[in-house]
């Protein structure tokens, strides 16, 4: 390392100065294979344990061939333009050579390289000074060149690649299919509450990096031995963290190069499919072996990782995955994330902010891909970060909810990082651009205008001012129904969530001694109204005759009512909100014992909590719209009634942890609302409403606001 400083203190611009001097040389180890590209001839450029490949059009490639260190750029032209009977001067190779520079398709001298190398190293140094730890995103922890241990590990499973073990293994996916059908609940749930980190202890997490740490490095290899398969090699391999979570990758460059369109796509694939065939092999286990096994649950906890999260996470192609590299290779496009983001962004530069900015061509019949495939994109890997950040939230809440946001506020600071300053570029950018523009547009007029709608804006009462509550939905009607008589439950005939119509029967009662009473009094009334009847006849003793039948018919209907009440029925038309009514036949109710209970959601009211501090601008009648937590679309009622004390806010309305020691819980006074429902509303939803009071003006707001804050320590 001596030596390279020495020779950085002698020759610090060894790299312009002796690029002039020594003519290029073609690096004689780059492998080059010729590829058609949207129909466009390429030629693929790779050099053995190089940075990546480099794609050339025939007539570059065939330029590259000529530089052999000893012609010079002036000959170089000569021949090429013999060659190929098209012009070429020597400032057009210069300028070729340039470009290859930076390169490592030409071979440099031992002290270029050496000036190369320090100046790589220094630029490293920076990097991994300013970054390593600070990008998230990416941190490296290791690398190494795992090809020589893949060619002695290919020999061994290369019957991996023969179409009877994939006949073999898309046998084994099936059976694996069958079994996640029959458990598909319980493995669905179980495979987000392994993502979910939220719940998890510090044993959990290092089990969780290792069988992630060891699905990934199966993953990639997969990946290293395709492209190995396919004739290419395989020079890079590293662990990293990926906001820390453990991940590997592998350097296939290669078979851009050796293979042709299918091969990418086969080596792209390797990872997914070895980890289907891995993950039904381990399916298998789990089904066989007994619960409780040590091998049970490592293998289900491998079903977790392999199965649904390979399909869910390297799929999808809007992250660059392996569904990616998939997806563009058959659509035949490359870096298409690049591309279509860059199309995307210089039209909305251009076409709607207006900056002079290049828009690169794309063919039109591939606008609508690019336009739509770069929102999406964009969208889902924000709400992934957005997800990342809200993970460590709730693992940091845990432990502090009161100050869980504060790490979670720092993590999504430094995960979009870039973003805030690529926006604050081009907002500088549009500043620049329109500066000059504005001024001119502000004219005096203009000026008069502008400030006369800020003023409109600030003192016009246009601004809605609002009441906003938590509320639960309560029915309308409600009936409780008891037994009217006691009775033995012989018969259910509805379950809790049943809708009923008024007078439908719910239950049927027993009770032998009040039926056979009731029998009796019907046979001694019978009697009784023969006699009644003979002594009409006779014209003798009828009066006390008719009074008996008078009174055993008053006893028959008072038992006969006491009879029908036997039968439970619904007194409104509702729903039944009782729960566990399928326990109660056999069991003995007493007069008056509680059954069910119905209530009426034909329609409901809420009950909103506002704050008394708000109470001077509620009014009965005023507007309100209610948000319910469960659905989307809010519905809007009046306010009926204002209770006229306050009272305590309901269990689980509003969580306990959102009030602070230091706050104190203002009073409430309830506003019942009055809501039509086609059965959407149910009891007990809660929601937050917002009331109408008025219109007021910003400035309005303000000085309602410092009047109170005044007038309170001020009276």
């Amino acid at each position: 390392m001596n030596i390279l400083r020495t020779l950085d203190m002698a020759l610090p611009e060894i790299r312009e100065r002796r690029a002039q001097q020594i003519l290029p040389c073609m690096e004689p180890t780059l492998v080059a294979r010729e590829h058609m590209e949207e129909g466009v001839r390429k030629f693929l450029v790779v050099k053995p344990k190089g940075e990546g490949y480099y794609r050339l059009t025939p007539e570059q490639w065939h330029l590259l061939q000529m530089f052999d260190g000893k012609s010079s750029y002036e000959q170089i032209g000569a021949k090429y333009s013999a060659a190929t009977r098209e012009e070429c001067s020597e400032e057009q190779v210069r300028e070729f050579a340039d470009a290859l520079a930076t390169t490592d398709m030409v071979r440099r001298t031992v002290l270029e390289n050496s000036a190369v190398l320090l100046d790589t190293l220094e630029q490293q140094r920076k990097k991994r000074r300013k970054s390593k730890w600070g990008d998230l995103a990416e941190v490296n922890i290791a690398a190494w060149d795992p090809d020589a241990f893949l060619n002695r590990l290919y020999p061994y499973i290369k019957f991996l690649y023969t179409p009877w073990f994939n006949l073999f293994g898309l046998a084994m996916v099936g059976i694996m299919t069958v079994i996640f059908i029959g458990n598909w609940n319980v493995i669905w749930h179980d495979t987000f509450e392994f993502y979910n980190l939220t719940d998890k202890t510090f044993i959990d997490f290092i089990t969780v990096w290792v069988l992630f740490s060891f699905v990934a490095f199966f993953h990639e290899s997969a990946h290293g031995c395709t492209v190995k398969h396919y004739g290419g090699g395989v020079h890079g391999m590293g662990f990293l963290l990926m906001y820390f979570l453990p991940c590997f990758y592998c350097d296939s460059t290669e078979v851009y190069v050796y293979g042709q369109k299918w091969e990418r796509i086969y080596t792209a694939v390797a990872g997914i499919w070895s980890e289907l065939v891995f993950c039904s092999f381990v399916t298998l286990v789990w089904w066989a072996t007994a619960p409780g096994l040590w091998i049970h649950n490592v293998a289900y906890m491998l079903i977790v990782i392999t199965g649904i999260g390979v399909v869910v996470l390297n799929v999808n192609p809007l992250v660059k995955l392996d569904g990616y590299f998939i997806f563009s290779e058959l659509i035949g496009v490359t870096d298409l994330k690049e591309k279509s983001t860059a199309y995307l962004s210089g039209c909305f530069k251009r076409n709607v902010c207006g900056l002079p900015v290049e828009v690169e061509y794309v063919p039109r019949q591939r606008r609508p891909l690019f336009t739509a495939y770069a929102i999406a994109s964009g969208l889902y890997c924000y709400v992934l970060l957005f997800v990342i950040v809200q993970i460590a939230y709730n693992i940091v809440h845990r432990f502090s909810p009161d100050w869980a946001w504060v790490p979670a506020l720092l993590l999504a600071l430094k995960v979009f990082q870039s973003r805030l300053r690529a926006a604050g570029k081009f907002m500088r950018v549009m500043y620049l651009d329109k500066k000059e523009r504005v001024r001119s547009w502000f004219t005096p007029a203009r000026r008069v205008l502008f400030a006369g709608g800020v003023l409109f804006l600030v003192f016009a009462p246009i601004w809605p001012d609002t009441i906003s509550g938590r509320f639960s939905v309560e029915p309308t009607r409600r009936s409780v129904i008891r037994a009217e008589v006691p009775g033995k439950v012989d018969r259910v005939y509805v379950q809790e969530g049943a809708v009923v119509a008024a007078g439908a029967p719910l239950l049927r009662l027993r009770n032998l001694g009040l039926e056979s009473e009731a029998a009796r009094a019907n046979a001694d009334l019978a009697i009784a109204t023969a006699r009644a009847t003979q002594a009409q006849l006779r014209y003798a003793s009828f009066g006390s005759a008719e009074r008996e039948r008078q009174q055993l018919a008053a006893r028959e209907r008072n038992l006969a009512e006491k009879v029908s009440r036997l039968q439970v029925v619904s007194p409104i038309s509702g729903v039944v909100v009782t729960p566990r009514l399928h326990d109660l036949p056999g069991s003995y109710l007493k007069e008056g014992a509680e059954i069910a209970e119905v209530d009426d959601l034909s329609s409901v009211r809420v009950r909103i909590f506002v704050p008394e501090i708000a109470m001077r601008d509620l009014r009965v009648g005023a507007p309100a719209d209610l948000k319910l937590d469960a659905l989307f679309r809010p519905v809007s009622g009046h306010v009926v009634t204002i209770a006229p004390m306050t009272e305590l806010l309901p269990e689980g309305l509003v969580p306990k942890e959102k009030y602070y020691q230091g706050f104190r819980q203002p009073g409430f006074y309830a506003a019942t609302i009055e809501l039509p429902s086609q059965g959407e509303l149910q009891e007990g939803m809660p929601g937050t409403g917002k009331i109408m009071a008025g219109h007021r003006s910003l400035a309005g707001f303000a000085w309602r606001l410092v009047h109170d804050t005044v007038w309170r320590k001020i009276w």
